[in-house]
């Protein structure tokens, strides 16, 4: 397998261990083939339809993408999305179908205080706003302010003025804004991860990542839950999600949290493996609700 699909050898074991021969070989398979690139609609500023006809208009191929409201495909190789139609004037962005599943989970509400902890380059903060036809509060957090100035780009672009821009380490955000102490209705940590679910995308990360790099993001991670648990309100929802497959960073790591935060409860686990049915890029999403 690991020949075959230009894999390292402990990923190739690691597919088998987690998801047998035959499901590994699918995965190994996705991640070499070409990815289309998928569109998120803008709702505050064009409907599905809207971007569909200038496409179409254009010669732009697209169709819809199943389960997802506001995203259409477009083929790949057809040239930089930059240049088509709308973009210019903010009517999409460009967002694999796997990550627009999760801005919708956080069930964000117009009025409510909303906190985007790795937010950078912005396309999950931008989605929430839009979500809310900008009516609300919304924190975007970063560490690096070259990261911020692309969140600040994008929603220009889109016309989203309900972000609020902060660069900071999120694990430090309690001791800096104690008054955040359950402050948030809602809270996404898009955590840092190994990225094995986007390896189509970048095909070099399957020889940069290897165990030791994996293990030392589940412990950055840990302490992100950790830090960021107490900044949610009583009945808010914390939505955590990766763009990897590794079962420590997603499964193991939220039944970990679970056992030594009892408050906490898993209201909705979805693991997504390249490969499978319409899926596109490899993602895990687990939806907390604190009690």
């Amino acid at each position: 397998l690991a020949k075959n699909e230009s894999l390292p050898v402990w990923l190739a074991d690691e597919l088998i261990a987690w998801k047998g021969v035959g499901d590994a070989c699918k995965i190994a398979k996705a991640f070499n083939t070409i990815s289309p690139i998928d569109i998120r609609v803008n709702k505050i500023r064009a409907g599905v339809k809207d971007v569909k006809e200038i496409f179409d208009a254009s010669g732009i191929k697209n169709q819809l993408i199943p389960n997802c409201p506001y995203g259409l495909e477009v083929p790949a190789g057809i040239g930089e999305p930059k240049k088509w139609p709308g973009y210019t004037e903010g009517k999409w962005s460009v967002q694999d179908r796997s990550s627009q599943l999760i801005a919708p989970l956080l069930e964000a509400a117009p009025g409510e205080k909303i906190l985007d902890a790795c937010a950078a380059p912005g396309g999950k903060s931008t989605h929430i706003a839009e979500l809310i036809n900008n009516q609300g509060e919304i924190w975007s957090v970063d560490r690096s302010s070259r990261r911020i100035r692309k969140i600040l780009a994008n929603s220009n672009r889109l016309g989203v003025n309900c972000l609020q821009l902060l660069v900071a380490d999120s694990n430090e955000l309690l001791a800096k804004h104690p008054e955040w102490k359950d402050y948030f209705h809602r809270i996404l940590i898009d955590a840092p991860c190994s990225g094995l679910g986007t390896l189509c995308r970048h095909p070099d990360a399957r020889w940069r990542m290897n165990k030791d790099n994996i293990q030392e993001l589940v412990v950055l991670q840990r302490q992100l839950l950790k830090s960021l648990s107490p900044l949610l309100k009583k009945g808010g929802n914390l939505v955590y999600s990766t763009c990897t497959i590794h079962p420590d960073e997603n499964y193991h790591q939220i039944r970990n949290f679970l056992k030594i935060k009892s408050q906490f409860s898993l209201e909705y686990e979805k693991q997504i493996w390249p490969g499978e049915e319409d899926n596109g890029d490899g993602f895990y999403i687990a939806v907390l609700k604190k009690l």
